[in-house]
């Protein structure tokens, strides 16, 4: 069951918010583990007690529930917003405008842009939040205290919806070691097939044969979004898994902020100045061309932050099946001034993918920016 905590600042006797939250709150708890705080309680305290892996607050220009936004900020731990009409136009007009865009501009707009998702009541104020630009990740969900055409069934269930739909959005954030630990085996276990020396351990097959169905639609996820979904199969025939069966184009979820680029490293479209290239490689160094080709590619998508996990495996496959020369390698790399972004990768693929020694043209580096490309792509 998924923890959920909803926050009001208080319950008040005859009042359409406060009625509307304890009645879907009270029907929530029939589905899933929630929680219902209010502000005279500690908010870190029931945090830390309750640990919920998502908080949903039902007031927006409470200062209290930024503060508690600024909690969950560095938590990690998803939030949702419902504004209960607070955006609708006329009431954005005409109810407290300059105290709520003084508040807008502190803290309010900071909260709608940050949040894992935002529920309106209307269709009116989707189209206002909508134009004021602050996110798109929108969910109507009309009030059942002030639209009859909808009951509170099916506000639990809609907002039922809303909660999966974002807990599958941020899989990756919810993916344990050992579903990290799985990924690295299959995608070693694809490339075993030319390889084979190259076996998966059985602490290894132990680990894939652990997992429950959760983790594995997080794994299908994961290699959808990092184009590896086809090796990631390959790799459970090869080992002969019993994976349960997962359509991720199913899976409802919102745009990712960052789409990872799709395809192989060097594409048609990609323009990248080769001139350096030519004059420190030979007509017949095509190999070793072809591997700096596409480090500077690699070095590209990591600067616009699209670096994948199929990149990394394409730079895996190059340097194990790759005939060059490591002396030729290391200067070209230096004329091109690619050789610390080379060992950043190299050190990526000693991690991922157990690149032997004998496999490594020069020495891996460790940093900052190594662990930068790391958290982007595992």
């Amino acid at each position: 069951m998924t923890r959920i905590l909803h926050y009001i600042p208080e319950i008040k006797e005859k009042d359409i918010i406060s009625d509307s939250v304890t009645s879907l709150v009270s029907l929530l708890k029939e589905k899933e583990e929630v929680k219902l705080m209010t502000q005279a309680e500690k908010l870190q305290v029931v945090l830390n007690e309750y640990k919920p892996e998502i908080i949903h607050l039902h007031i927006c220009w409470d200062y209290d529930a930024y503060k508690l936004y600024k909690q969950i900020q560095s938590s990690g731990i998803a939030w949702i917003v419902s504004l209960h009409g607070e955006l609708e136009p006329y009431t954005m007009r005409n109810e407290r405008y300059m105290e709520k865009r003084y508040k807008e501009v502190l803290y309010f707009k900071q909260m709608i842009q940050t949040a894992d998702a935002t529920i309106v009541s209307s269709i009116s104020e989707q189209e206002n939040l909508t134009k004021l630009g602050w996110t798109n990740r929108i969910c109507t969900i009309p009030s059942y205290l002030l639209d009859s055409s909808i009951s509170i069934g099916e506000v639990v269930e809609q907002t039922l919806l809303l909660y999966r739909k974002v807990i599958d959005t941020r899989y990756h954030i919810l993916m344990s070691e050992e579903e990290k630990y799985a990924i690295c085996a299959l995608l070693n276990a694809c490339v075993s097939q030319n390889v084979k020396w190259k076996v998966l351990s059985s602490d290894q097959i132990l680990n894939l044969r652990s997992l429950n169905p959760s983790q594995w639609q997080r794994i299908m996820l994961y290699a959808s979004d990092e184009d590896i979904l086809e090796e990631i199969m390959k790799g459970i025939g090869i080992v002969q898994l019993d994976t349960p069966y997962i359509n991720v184009d199913s899976i409802s979820r919102f745009p990712r902020p960052l789409q990872k680029a799709k395809g192989q490293l060097l594409t048609k479209e990609m323009s990248l100045k080769t001139s350096s290239l030519n004059n420190l490689t030979q007509k017949e160094e095509k190999d070793l061309r072809q591997l700096a080709m596409k480090l500077m590619a690699a070095q590209k998508y990591v600067q616009h932050k699209q670096f994948s996990m199929r990149h990394l495996m394409e730079l895996y496959k190059e340097m194990l099946f790759g005939d060059y020369d490591e002396d030729r390698l290391v200067a070209i790399l230096k004329g091109l001034r690619l050789k610390t972004f080379t060992a950043r990768i190299l050190q990526l693929l000693k991690d991922y993918f157990s690149l032997s020694e004998g496999f490594l043209p020069f020495e891996a580096i460790n940093d900052k920016d190594t662990q930068m490309i790391r958290n982007m792509i595992l």
